[in-house]
């Protein structure tokens, strides 16, 4: 049966310790695996699976060699028992909880028990084995890791290890101890087994793989060891050298050399995959005749992602194989290390195709030039006679044809070539495709199958053709349509449900489709579909408005639960959450957090808080005395926003838990400002000292550690600490100066650093954008810093704008260098103008490895660009939006030299242009064939409020807009901006309320705004009226409430103000809302306040703020158990001002 999870990597690993086992006897009893087995049994019941017959279960736990068939031995007895308690208890059989736990203390664990088990369970399939699975998984794990190395049994082991699998994505990696012996045979088996696991493994996992076989190899075959002996100062740290030694030997083990030639033939094909995690010196360890041994048996080919200086060093070695010629030959052995060439050769079009499918795999983002290498390859294919035959061949680098090729190819390839998804065309080039596949494009045509052809391509389709599909040909195919829509304009989404809301029942439509084009559904149209169970809605995708609607309506008709919401998760409020009975609360928290991507933050500090209060009502120094087991049974999630009285409440007793929790712990949902994140640290620090145990157990929250505490470290920790945080996503912006500055101190200027060092720690410089400025223009620096792009969420501008330095001077120099180069054949005196050299004009690769720092080249660097060059480039271009104005004047000159005039230009190339048409002045605007399709492709283009009016007039000349549906509004975007009342007050009002999901999306100004808030409360209500699913899906059209219109919101509905929202409120306005209502704003929302807006308040209203920027909100107690604890709702007025004073007291 095939491994779906990355964890199976753990099971793996302990191969190393099963290799090495003997006689089977039981390990002394450890914790109590109970909670283990029923995580285990809840994920088979998530996964759909039914509860074993009792037949089965009297097969698999009756003895084999035992002559009765008919029931459970007496010996097996007990364990079946058990087994049925755990597994009631899971299935909501309250009445076997009581029983549990002496039933469990009655087993009597043996190998030959739980061996005679397993082979019974792996004769039935997944879905029947997984409950039983799961209740030997933990005794099975135990035997795995407990055996010792003689006369060990493959067969039992194999039957283990399949038991065992299952429980390893509940163990922390660190936990698993790999062995410090195996012999030569049994590194090679394990290896063997790990590669298959490569894809799953985060590159912490590989790398201490490779960490671990390295050591193996050292002391096999050369008695010497890489550990780090025992340092006294730091217990537990290193490791003891006395009883290692070469396999069979019991010989102390020296330092290996550091010079040792570790490496040859052998040994790399033992490592693998795992090579690209080698130290670039380790390459050099190699001898020449064993290093290309390994590459001419293409090998190579097996690798992945690696460091630049890695890559570098390979090409090396690699040119050092071949002679001549024989390199180009050779390209095709290069695998993954063909992302990162540079000077490829002149090949012939053979030759070319080969390295074409090396490069198929390369992510274009993070290596730029792939994109130059694969244009000239395509060039020299589809040179030859005949090429075009060869097409499908080309894979995705099909995109790299010129339009006039993609014309030829036949319909019968075009057709294959539509369903690849993994092509992603240009603009201009789907314009072309599309028209050579269909003809002449008329709006009334009628498409049906014919759309699966279309697929990669379909968004060059106009929005009027969508209204006519004939949905009898595909709304039965759930998977194409899907794909479809994976590839559509939103407005072509829109006009399709406006053709199926016609002909087709809601409830039909809500069954079949998915995906975008089921999230493109109305609230409006949503409404009419007659939902019946939660299991006809759960296991789509729904938005998040859609699916606050649906939690509402599931939970009025008491068919609500809390288990498999999947994505109607986003809609469940902090009020049901509440209303869950202390005995279920724990249930809950489970169900919710198996899908964690669903949750926003608020969600999960509403379930913590609910989880608190449940565990305090069974006494209130809770926290205080709880066990192992019981805080390993609160998920991870909730744990990290308990409030921090509760964490540092937790007795030294629970530090192991404690920091297995917090090293796997995801913290993106904890606000960057929380209190939770310092008692976190603090208290996994604390938990550090007790258990004497790495910092590397802190997981995300050593990015927290304060660079005080840091300074503290010897340098060699340091060091490793440092490195480590280089690989965490979230860095708080208070330490970013202080880390930079530590670093320096560890590690030197670094513009002396190696490029091996700026790998390492080079994430943690670009934090600095004073730092990154300074970064020395070394050859090798430009590829590393596209390799640590990922470094950050959004690069910096300082970032950009060094890569950009580096892009040209490197141009600039690899001219210089032509141009030197060709003067050796010529008799020119040398005395003609260095401007050329100096200021290059872009070229076609330059501008695609630029990409967006395009925005720093100087106007007139873009006055030097060739028309060919413009228009090779005009679609990625037209996608850049940040352009300066004395840029867009230069792109429009070019624009018009490249497609003529302004009056001349078709709709296909004003959507070409995109953001370039910004440039155009008001007259040339007025000339544009602005259609609906047009206005949707340059809708996102920072467009001034005077350019959107003219763009609007010249559009409506020929335009009913009473005609306008809600696929033309989607369609208009922005645009709508520019209507006026009685433009607005035509417009159906049905139309609106099916459009409403985009109009809140729309950023116009607030006169505008205030306009579509009269035309939507006519529609839906008054403001106090509006469920929060409305306010979620109005988005900014909120913004243009008054001041007595937000006061007559309940607090707990500001929650489900869009975060694009807040900062439209006029600052007045915004000054108006309560203290509960500022501190309902949730934390996203309150990072969205602008300076203005936070001038306007008074103090109290300030610290509002600050408590909801942090998540720190204090909770609210009610009267009754189970009323809405966040918010307090409908206590008579009389009673306000005492509530308020309790309130009050119990704040302080």
């Amino acid at each position: 049966m095939a491994m779906k999870t990355g964890t199976f990597f753990l099971l793996l690993l302990v191969t190393c310790e099963a290799m090495v086992m003997g006689p089977c006897k039981m390990p002394e009893k450890g914790p109590n695996s109970k909670p283990v087995v029923r995580r285990l049994m809840r994920k088979c019941l998530e996964k759909g699976y039914l509860l074993p017959h009792k037949e089965e279960m009297r097969t698999v736990f009756n003895n084999s060699d035992s002559p009765k068939k008919d029931k459970a031995s007496d010996e097996f007895q007990p364990m079946m028992t058990a087994f049925t308690s755990i597994l009631n208890s899971v299935s909501d059989d309250k009445d076997s909880n009581s029983r549990m736990h002496s039933e469990d203390e009655m087993i009597n664990w043996n190998c030959s028990k739980i061996a005679t088990i397993i082979k019974q369970m792996r004769n039935y399939p997944e879905a029947s084995a997984c409950y039983m699975r799961a209740f030997v998984a933990p005794e099975s794990w135990s035997i795995l890791t407990a055996q010792s190395e003689d006369n060990e049994d493959l067969n039992d082991y194999e039957n283990y290890l399949w038991a065992a699998m299952p429980m390893l994505q509940d163990i922390p990696f660190n936990k698993i101890k790999l062995p410090n012996k195996a012999v030569r045979q049994k590194v090679k088996k394990m290896m063997k087994m790990l590669q298959e696991e490569y894809n799953l493994m985060s590159d912490e996992k590989r790398a201490l793989v490779l960490k671990w076989v390295k050591q193996r190899i050292v002391q096999n075959y050369f008695n010497c060891t890489i550990k780090p002996a025992l340092d006294s100062r730091f217990p537990g740290r290193g490791e003891s050298n006395k009883t290692e030694g070469r396999e069979g030997t019991t010989e102390p083990l020296k330092s290996c050399n550091s010079t040792l030639k570790w490496l040859d033939y052998e040994k790399l094909l033992m490592i693998g995959r795992y090579l690209v995690h080698l130290d670039p010196k380790d390459i050099d360890s190699i001898s020449k005749d064993q290093f290309c041994k390994y590459i001419k048996s293409s090998k190579l080919r097996m690798a992945a992602k690696m460091h630049p200086s890695l890559a570098l060093k390979l090409h090396q070695r690699f040119q050092e194989c071949f002679d001549g010629e024989e390199v180009a030959k050779n390209l095709d052995k290069l695998g993954a290390l063909a992302c990162y060439s540079s000077n490829v050769p002149e090949l012939n079009p053979d030759l070319s195709m080969k390295l074409l499918s090396q490069l198929s795999n390369c992510d274009e983002d993070e290596h730029p030039r792939v994109k130059q290498i694969k244009r000239r390859l395509v060039e020299s294919v589809a040179s030859t006679v005949g090429a075009i035959r060869e097409l499908a061949k080309l894979g995705n680098s099909v995109t790299y044809l010129p339009e006039k090729q993609l014309s030829m190819i036949s319909l019968k390839e075009l057709g294959g070539l539509g369903k690849n998804s993994a092509v992603k065309f240009s603009r201009g080039q789907a314009h072309t495709l599309v028209k050579k596949m269909l003809g002449k494009i008329k709006c009334d045509m009628k498409l049906g199958k014919e759309l699966t052809e279309l697929k990669s391509v379909v968004r060059a389709l106009p929005i009027c053709v969508f209204t006519h599909v004939k949905f009898t040909e595909i709304l039965n195919d759930k998977e194409t349509l899907l794909n479809i829509s994976k590839e559509m304009r939103r407005g072509q989404m829109k006009a399709m449900l406006q053709a199926l809301r016609k002909n087709k029942d809601p409830t039909e439509v809500v069954n079949k489709l998915d995906g975008p084009l089921l999230r493109s559904i109305s609230l409006t149209y949503l409404a009419k579909a007659k939902i019946t169970s939660l299991e006809q809605v759960a296991r789509k995708t729904w938005s998040k408005a859609q699916a606050v609607y649906l939690v509402k309506r599931l939970y009025d008709m008491k068919l609500l639960r809390f288990r498999g919401l999947h994505s109607l998760l986003q809609g469940v409020t902090c009020m049901m959450i509440d209303e869950v009975p202390d005995s279920d609360v724990l249930d809950m928290v489970r169900d919710i957090t198996e899908t964690p991507q669903w949750l926003s933050g608020w969600q999960v500090a509403c379930a913590a808080r609910r989880l608190v209060r449940a565990c305090e009502a069974k006494g209130p120094d809770y926290f205080q005395t709880i066990t192992e087991e019981e805080l390993d049974e609160i998920p991870t999630l909730l744990l990290s926003h308990f409030p921090p009285s509760k964490l540092k409440d937790l007795p030294d007793a629970v530090c192991s838990v404690f920091l297995d929790k917090m090293e796997v712990a995801d913290l993106k949902s904890l606000p960057p400002g929380s209190p939770s994140r310092i008692a976190l640290t603090e208290r996994a620090l604390l938990c550090l000292e007790v258990t004497n145990e790495e910092m590397s157990r802190l997981g995300p929250l050593l990015a927290e550690v304060e660079t005080s505490k840091l300074r503290l470290m010897t340098p060699d920790v340091l060091n490793s600490i440092l490195q480590a945080m280089a690989t965490r996503k979230h860095l708080p912006r208070r330490h970013k100066a202080n880390l930079t500055q530590l670093v320096t101190r560890v590690f030197g200027d670094p513009s002396e650093w190696s490029p091996e060092t700026m790998e390492k720690v080079g994430c943690l410089i670009l934090l600095d954008d004073v730092a990154t400025a300074a970064l020395p223009n070394k050859p090798w620096m430009k590829d590393i810093l596209q390799f640590l792009r990922h470094c950050l969420p959004r690069p910096s501008k300082a970032l950009r704008q060094k890569i950009f330095d580096l892009i040209t001077t490197s141009s600039n120099t690899a001219r210089e260098k032509r141009d030197a180069d060709d003067s050796r054949f010529d008799n020119d005196d040398g005395s003609g103008s260095s401007d050329s050299k100096t200021a290059e004009e872009p070229t076609l690769e330059m501008l695609e490895e630029l990409r967006e720092g395009v925005i720093f080249l100087p106007a007139e660097r873009l006055r030097q660009m060739t028309t060919e060059t413009f228009s090779g480039a005009v679609d990625m271009l037209g996608d850049i939006t940040d352009y300066r104005v004395e840029q867009l004047t230069e792109l429009t000159t070019k624009a018009v030299e490249a497609f003529g005039p302004v009056a001349q230009m078709s709709d296909v190339v004003v959507m070409r242009l995109k953001c370039i048409t910004q440039g155009f002045s008001d007259e040339d605007l007025q000339k544009l064939p602005f259609t609906m399709d047009v206005l949707e492709e340059i809708s996102y283009c920072h467009w001034s409020q005077s350019q959107v009016e003219t763009i609007w007039r010249t559009f409506t000349k020929s335009i009913d807009v009473k005609q306008f549906g809600d696929a033309e509004i989607a369609s208009l975007s922005q645009f709508i901006c520019a209507m006026n009342f009685s433009e607005l007050e035509s417009i159906d009002i049905n139309n609106l309320r099916e459009a409403l999901d985009t109009l809140g999306e729309v950023e116009c100004p607030i006169e505008f705004l205030k306009q579509l808030k009269i035309r939507f409360l006519s529609a839906f209500g008054e403001p106090e009226q509006l469920p929060e699913t409305l306010i979620y899906d109005a988005g900014n059209i909120m913004a243009a409430l008054d001041g007595k219109e937000f006061l007559s919101l309940k607090p707990h509905v500001f929650l489900f103000l869009r975060e694009s929202c807040i900062p439209l409120i006029p600052h007045g306005v915004f000054a108006s809302l309560t203290i509960s209502q500022l501190e309902a704003l949730g934390p996203r929302n309150a990072e969205r306040v602008t300076s203005e807006q936070r001038d306007s308040l008074t103090d109290d209203q300030r610290a509002a703020v600050e408590r909801s920027l942090s998540g720190s909100v204090q909770d609210r107690t009610t009267i009754s158990a189970g009323a809405p604890l966040l918010w307090v709702e409908g206590i008579s007025a009389f009673l306000k001002p005492l509530l308020s004073l309790l309130l009050g007291i119990l704040l302080l």
